[in-house]
């Protein structure tokens, strides 16, 4: 076992397992035992006989990857031991990276990297002279709704005290933590859970220099309301190198730009506060089924038929979509039509070149869809957002200094949330309604009933307009060019964007800057 383990009802900290479980010869068995009795951040390397079988947890948070290698077959959770200790060394696959570039909220099985794919999270993977093969131990569709909605307050108390085991559980095993604060909903609820089971930590919150990114106020709230330390920092877009890749090291070029900043406060805040890991709570709009859609009128509709409650809902949704009751009807009856199919995740194809090939929408979404239940039709928008953050989740491995991982994809935070209904998250007609609720008593009102926040924006604006020059050179003159990846007509059309407008595409230039630095780090 290699990881964090913890135990399913207490939460303990799991560093012997049991005798009878250690002498179970059956790894499905094991991995099973697992599974139900406990979780964390691990991965299981499981012997057979000559066999070698590797179960990476449900959460995600302690991703795998496996290549072939001289020697033989290597996994490893940091691919820079690849790079150092094994040969061949990895190398930029474009056809991936291609793929990746027109999803890249998407997380496949195979990477950005040539021969080196990530095992599935929540599978059992083995190897034999024919190749690999998985098998899935844990399925998010085990934990679809099935029963007797609780009510409304009854599942609060229940996210609450979830929430309460899994953050004392991480706390177990990090010390004094530093809570990334952003005055919203996901990251207070982490700090509330913290709070409540008396785990010491400290907040830190990072300001842009214009009011449109500073959120100081509500963390100071935040922090004042659960009497613990606040640290203040503001962006400095200056000093951020384009050159420098944020996703140094990784499997994919998932990293932004402003994220740069975000780790230097993160190091110096730690250091002050003596705190040993940084905790995030990314993934948490996902993880709180953050739908504006007609999704959760059509799941209460089938569960209920035309009740009040399916009448509450669908004024629910108006409120939180800001639309109409007619806008909404036609809403449904699309919805309505497509059932428990996904909808088609469109590719990105700005700035790339047109002969670029498009890969497909994934075919694991519809394989999920077809066990979805008939009447939660709209648990398949849930799952599609889950899949779509993963890419954004930071795991609890690697060689960052302090540790940055997001907590909210615990194993049982994920299975609790995919059992609750989508009708119950936008109870009132707010979003994340449940986690809101869970720890109202603690938090200040303000923030509970906060439905939108600010972002960087603003200094990945700077960062564009001050790295002009460097940009043109990087996408113009680099390896994604010259591997046929982008469009050089388009690009300098990009480059020529008014940085004070409201152009999207700046963003995506500097994505396209971390994908040729990230694609230069993994050159020999």
């Amino acid at each position: 076992m290699i990881g964090y383990l913890f135990e399913r009802t207490t939460g303990r900290h799991v560093t012997r397992l049991p005798r009878d479980i250690l002498q179970r010869h059956d790894p499905s068995s094991f991995a099973l035992w697992l599974t139900s009795q406990c979780w964390g951040a691990y991965v299981a390397l499981l012997v057979e006989g000559l066999h070698l079988r590797v179960y990476p947890d449900p959460s995600g948070l302690l991703p795998v990857y496996r290549s072939e290698i001289a020697e033989g077959q290597a996994c490893t959770s940091d691919l820079t031991l690849l790079n150092s200790h094994c040969s061949p060394k990895p190398r930029v696959s474009w056809h991936d990276l291609a793929s990746h570039l027109q999803r890249p909220d998407w997380r496949d099985q195979r990477t950005c990297l040539a021969g080196i794919e990530e095992l599935p999270a929540g599978q059992m993977t083995s190897w034999t002279n024919e190749g690999a093969t998985s098998v899935a131990v844990w399925h998010a569709t085990q934990f679809m709704p099935d029963k007797e909605t609780q009510a409304f307050d009854e599942l609060a108390v229940e996210l609450r005290n979830t929430a309460q085991r899994v953050m004392r559980a991480w706390g177990s095993v990090s010390g004094r933590l530093l809570v990334s604060a952003s005055g919203g909903v996901d990251s207070s609820l982490i700090a509330a859970a913290l709070a409540t089971v008396g785990q010491d930590f400290a907040c830190l919150t990072i300001a842009t220099g214009d009011p449109s990114g500073d959120e100081r106020v509500p963390v100071r709230m935040l922090a004042n309301a659960l009497g613990v330390e606040c640290f203040e920092a503001c962006y400095t877009p200056e000093r951020v190198d384009l050159a420098a890749p944020v996703s140094l090291g990784l499997a994919r070029p998932s990293g932004k730009a402003f994220m740069q900043e975000v780790r230097r406060h993160a190091i110096k805040a730690a250091g002050r506060s003596g705190a040993s890991a940084v905790v995030d709570g990314n993934g948490g709009d996902n993880l709180f089924c953050y739908l504006h859609s007609a999704a959760p009128i059509l799941d209460r509709w089938r569960s209920e038929g035309l009740s009040h409650g399916a009448a509450a809902t669908y004024l629910d949704m108006c409120r939180i979509a800001q639309t109409t009751v007619p806008a909404m009807a036609r809403a449904l009856s699309m919805r309505a039509r497509r059932g428990s199919r996904p909808a088609a995740w469109a590719a990105d194809r700005r700035l790339l070149a047109s002969d670029v090939p498009d890969f497909g929408t994934p075919e694991v979404i519809a394989d999920l869809a077809q066990a979805v239940p008939l009447t939660h039709p709209g648990k398949i928008d849930h799952l599609t957002l889950l899949l779509r953050t993963q890419n954004f989740i930071h795991s609890a491995s690697g060689p960052a200094d302090p540790l940055q991982f997001s907590p909210l994809m615990s194993q049982p935070l994920l299975e609790l949330c995919l059992s609750i209904p989508t009708w119950i998250w936008c109870h009132g007609g707010i979003n994340r309604a449940l986690a809101r609720a869970a720890f109202a008593q603690e938090l200040p009102a303000a923030v509970v009933r906060r439905v939108s926040k600010a972002g960087p924006d603003s200094v990945m604006r700077v960062i564009f307009a001050h790295n002009r020059t460097l940009i043109r050179d990087m996408l113009l003159g680099g390896l994604l060019r010259a591997n046929g990846l982008l469009d050089a007509a388009a690009i300098e059309q990009a480059i020529a964007s008014d940085p004070h407008g409201k152009e999207p595409t700046i963003y995506r230039l500097l994505d396209l800057v971390e994908a040729e630095a990230w694609a230069r780090s993994w050159q020999p």
